[in-house]
């Protein structure tokens, strides 16, 4: 069904885990975000032609205060070496000013290189000759940040600098030449963009079953139109980087999101697509507290398993029966690789309920006690986080007792059993107990008090109730 006047998307791409469809989807949901939208037969309609621009709105709405951190933490993912012509051509249609572009990247530069800006300066030229603000020929190998390319096509189209995106956007990815290519009907020869997030599926079947290529190297190319969707992906989608290169990404299942779209096919609204923006991002603020220690697959799930908002998000809202999360690390090792990649599941069902009643509390200490939880694993302050240091170091005398600790809270919530609670609590006790024995730092002995007030709020050394002065995390102030 061609369209003028709205946007129609074509969703041709399979709701997999490769970061191919991870990435649209969550730019997709973004649109969504934005704008009124119908499902039908693997298309989603927009009839505003403005569908684009709203979602780069609302998206920054969305982000409020944490927009400059938003931007800074996009610095950290950047394009492959040969990726700058054929973003000087997007950015010439989408009517970004490249002397803007060009004075930012010069300040980023300088910034990152302490004053010492030469390499800028040579860069500046490249940009001056494709950006045809200089004559004479440049090579093409220059490394851009991701936050300022999106900084400057969300100005190009919040302000209405660029042209609205209409007609159809066909996702399929179709196999041409030895190429994959996105919406290859406007993908012409000299505006195709590839750039190093798009190559790491390359090595791991990126939808290649289908075109009998497993075992060969494909470059992907997308369209201008689908590049925007995917930058809307991208800057959804991230976390945070980490340690040596390595970059944390959050997202919603493509099969939970095309799910969500086949049981609101009529009417998709913004308004209920917020709520599900806004869990992630809760989800996504836990888990940059965890990352801070580890990359640990089992440790950074119970960020969602633990987090009371998430829960709240299922039991208040009839239409929300599951979440389904993908977590992705990716790490640069001359080129973009998927480093790991694993799902979390979250049912009405919490199993930290049973071990809550039995506790034969008010509902208020019941909801207190499960908050504990949650604050023992991502609170800034949570000794467990603390004891097992920067990235597992695990130096402390309570390191291992703490790791464990966490280990078991994980296989509580992959069993139920509470045995594994009882074993989470019990590590806790002795981690407590080795720093109160241990003459070492005073950190050890600070940790001691921490977790005793974990404890205390636990109902495991003689109280049920958990006053504010023994709550790890003032959640009025957001710490």
């Amino acid at each position: 069904m061609e369209q003028t006047s709205g946007l129609t998307l074509r969703l041709g791409i399979s709701s997999d885990d490769s970061l191919l469809s991870l990435l649209l989807y969550e730019g997709i949901l973004r649109m969504l975000r934005g704008s009124p939208a119908k499902y039908n037969y693997n298309e989603l309609v927009f009839d505003r032609s403005d569908a684009i621009q709203n979602a780069f709105r609302v998206f920054k709405e969305d982000t409020g205060e944490r927009w400059g951190e938003l931007l800074e933490n996009l610095n950290q993912i950047t394009t492959d070496i040969n990726s700058w012509p054929s973003i000087a051509r997007y950015f010439k249609r989408i009517g970004v000013d490249c002397k803007e572009f060009l004075e930012d990247y010069l300040a980023y530069c300088e910034s990152r290189s302490r004053g010492k800006n030469d390499k800028c300066q040579d860069n500046a030229e490249r940009i001056k000759v494709y950006c045809g603000l200089s004559e004479g020929k440049a090579s093409n190998k220059l490394v851009l940040p991701l936050g300022l390319v999106f900084k400057h096509t969300y100005k190009a189209f919040s302000s209405q600098q660029a042209t609205g995106i209409t007609g159809v956007i066909n996702l399929e990815p179709v196999y041409s030449k030895g190429e994959i290519i996105i919406d290859k009907e406007a993908a012409g020869k000299n505006e195709r963009i590839s750039f190093g997030l798009l190559k790491t599926d390359r090595y791991t079947g990126l939808n290649l079953w289908e075109f009998n290529r497993i075992d060969q190297q494909t470059t992907l190319y997308v369209s201008w139109r689908a590049f925007t969707i995917f930058l809307l992906g991208i800057a959804g989608s991230y976390v945070r980087s980490g340690y040596q290169n390595e970059h944390l990404l959050l997202f919603y299942k493509p099969e939970y999101l095309s799910s969500y779209m086949t049981g609101r096919a009529s009417n998709i609204d913004p308004e209920f697509t917020g709520r599900l923006i806004q869990g992630k991002r809760t989800a996504s603020d836990s888990l940059q507290e965890i990352y801070n220690y580890t990359n640990m697959p089992e440790i950074l799930s119970l960020a969602l398993y633990t987090l009371p908002s998430l829960r709240a998000l299922l039991t208040e809202q009839e239409d929300f029966n599951e979440l389904s999360f993908n977590i992705v690390i990716i790490k640069y090792e001359k080129m973009y690789k998927r480093y790991s990649g694993w799902t979390v599941e979250l049912s009405r069902q919490d199993p930290l309920d049973k071990v809550a009643r039995s506790m034969g509390s008010t509902a208020a200490a019941k909801s207190s006690f499960k908050q504990t939880v949650a604050d023992s694993v991502t609170c800034p302050e949570s000794p467990l986080l603390q004891a097992i240091g920067r990235w597992m170091s695990l130096r402390e005398p309570d390191s291992h007792k703490a790791l464990n600790s966490l280990i078991q809270l994980y296989r509580f919530y992959m069993t139920g059993s509470p045995s594994y609670f009882y074993d989470y609590i019990r590590s806790m006790y002795e981690a407590m107990e080795k720093c109160e024995s241990s003459e070492e730092a005073r950190g050890c002995r600070w940790r001691a008090m921490q977790y005793r007030k974990l404890l205390l709020c636990m109902g495991w050394i003689g109280s049920d109730k958990c006053s504010r002065e023994l709550q790890l995390c003032d959640r009025q102030k957001g710490t």
